[in-house]
């Protein structure tokens, strides 16, 4: 897997965690970038997956509501939620083949999040698959 795709996965996650915060979305990509330079292929990257997110954002709550049995979005951690956010898009509009973008997320949760955060996060993808 492409070293700039992984790292262009945490970072959206973390513009994302930013924009949940109450930062307008512009202003979140905005200060991400100014802060940390990114190549040119991560930063594409990096803001297709929170713009497109953001636009698909009440479709993919839908989805994963249906998933998430007992789990309602608002009980979930924001990192959690936003994860499953960006996993859903990607599972749906990315043409990378499902295990690798479930693996990569499920790798992230542990790194972001905590250890059964994981196995919440894999449940809930694995569910959609």
């Amino acid at each position: 897997m492409n070293e700039h795709r992984r790292e262009g996965r945490e970072h959206a996650l973390q513009i994302m965690y930013q924009i949940e915060c109450g930062t307008i979305p512009k202003d979140a990509i905005c200060d991400f970038f100014e802060r940390f330079s990114k190549s040119e292929n991560e930063k594409q990257f990096t803001l297709q997956l929170v713009l497109e997110t953001n636009k698909n954002k009440n479709e993919i709550d839908k989805k994963i509501s249906l998933h998430s049995l007992k789990w309602r979005l608002e009980r979930m951690s924001m990192v959690d939620r936003n994860i499953l956010r960006l996993a859903t898009y990607e599972l749906n509009y990315n043409k990378e083949p499902h295990k690798v973008i479930l693996n990569e997320w499920i790798e992230i949760a542990k790194i972001f999040s905590t250890e059964n955060s994981a196995r919440f996060v894999n449940g809930v993808l694995n569910s959609m698959l």
